[in-house]
């Protein structure tokens, strides 16, 4: 789920990126068709330039100068220590409140809710079709419905209100919708409604799509007036078809953006054709954010690689049965153990190299080798003294909070962690008490 949050991350991104390239250079201008194939092509770029790889020298070295731009970068982590946190996360993962689950479901809830409220816009449209009246044209349909509503189209369906229709304005009305039709602008509004669906947490995504209605408007605008059509009177109609309301978000409404704004653009005289050129700048953009995508992906990568494991024992060594740990995990534990089995060959082997020098100085100085092994086990003594004192302290304070029925893992592992002290006091103790007894022969058959 990570990886798809991150997707949608960059898409959102980009779909920011060309909502701001188009609302300073292109929306102003009456390049309608130009305008109308930008923003479905920066919708759809907008989902492939996250999977698009295109490197620039030096960009990934300057990247890593700011380690904040990835969780990763900022806590390195070995490879022992994955261990233990994937295993202490595992059996404890309803300890801590999850807040990526809970953005998680946040987000599922609004695709669901956004998901929903489009499918029964087309079965609100599939209903109206079945209660009223369908008339059959050339190579599209009326449907006469009852209530008062603005005309729109989809698809090839003309919807009109015949008791607030004026006969005059019929013609101009269909010439209109026909041209949403012709040039398919449903096919868009389907596209921009479900990456909004998708993408309903960017605040850029309802300006866009409101852009592209837009746009559509403007296209049947001035193809009614290029078919011929009165300017002023178009123009008056369309103030008198704000009545009624407007019932679906992704159909071709005829008054659906701003009545003002409409009529701006057809009395604005036609943009220069020089103006074109500020299309290209759409080409800087999308080559920066490419190479961004990219750069990041392989600062990521570097900083991904495990750092190799610390010779100190963690405390997942031996794990929960019931804890699932993925191969990768499996695989990094493995090496550990590997690694900490050495470490324990190669203490061995410097305590039998100890072992032997002892013996050489007993034999050739016992009575001051006693006095050493003599006073050595001293000093064990009382750190096993202590590490009882410490055991004890340990044992109430789990006992107090079992009791409560707070967490007790850190206790647990610090009691763990003093009995193998414990256990390792005892081990030398043992083999210095043997050691005296070697001495203390070797001085009684000198006698």
């Amino acid at each position: 789920m990570t990886d798809y949050f991150a997707f949608m991350l960059k898409t959102g991104i980009c779909l920011a990126a060309m909502t701001m390239l188009y609302t300073i250079f292109l929306r102003k201008e009456t390049f309608f068709q130009m305008n109308r194939c930008f923003l479905l092509v920066s919708l759809i770029g907008s989902m492939l330039i996250p999977f698009s790889q295109f490197s620039f020298p030096g960009m990934t070295e300057f990247l890593k100068r700011f380690p904040w731009l990835l969780p990763e970068a900022s806590h390195p982590v070995s490879a022992g220590m994955e261990v233990a946190q994937t295993s202490g996360v595992a059996s404890h993962h309803f300890a801590a409140l999850n807040w990526q689950g809970v953005l998680t479901c946040i987000y599922l809830a609004g695709v669901l809710f956004f998901g929903i409220r489009f499918l029964l816009y087309l079965v609100r449209i599939r209903i109206l079709i079945r209660t009223s009246q369908v008339v059959r044209a050339r190579d599209y349909r009326i449907v006469w419905i009852r209530r008062p509503i603005s005309p729109f189209s989809f698809f090839n369906i003309v919807f009109m209100n015949r008791d607030h229709l004026a006969k005059k304005d019929f013609q101009k009305i269909i010439a209109h919708e026909r041209i949403h039709m012709r040039q398919w602008h449903t096919v868009d509004l389907f596209l921009a409604e479900m990456i909004l669906v998708l993408q309903w947490m960017n605040p850029f995504v309802w300006p866009y799509k409101r852009f592209l209605k837009e746009t559509h408007e403007y296209l049947a605008d001035a193809g009614v007036i290029a078919q011929g059509c009165d300017a002023a009177s178009y123009q008056l109609l369309i103030v008198e078809q704000i009545v009624g309301t407007r019932l679906f978000g992704f159909s071709s409404s005829f008054h659906h953006t701003q009545i003002k704004r409409r009529i701006q653009m057809m009395l604005q005289n036609p943009s220069r054709k020089r103006n074109r050129m500020k299309l290209f700048l759409f080409v800087p953009v999308v080559m920066f954010l490419t190479i961004l995508f990219t750069s990041l992906g392989q600062v990521r990568g570097a900083y991904a690689a495990p750092v190799p494991p610390e010779p100190a024992m963690t405390l997942a060594d031996g794990g929960d049965d019931s804890t699932k740990v993925s191969t990768k995990d499996k695989e990094k534990k493995e090496e550990f153990k590997k690694q900490k089995k050495e470490e324990e060959q190669s203490k061995k082997k410097e305590f039998a190299e100890q072992e032997k020098k002892k013996e050489k100085e007993a034999e050739q100085d016992p009575e001051m080798t006693l006095a050493k092994l003599k006073a050595h086990m001293k000093e064990l003594q009382v750190k096993m003294e202590k590490t009882e004192v410490v055991l004890k302290e340990l044992a109430e304070k789990r006992e107090a909070m079992a009791a409560a029925g707070e967490n007790l893992e850190m206790v647990e592992a610090k009691m763990q962690e003093n009995k193998l002290r414990m256990k390792e006091l005892h081990e030398k103790a043992g083999v210095i008490k043997k050691e005296i007894a070697i001495v203390k022969e070797r001085m009684a058959e000198a006698e």
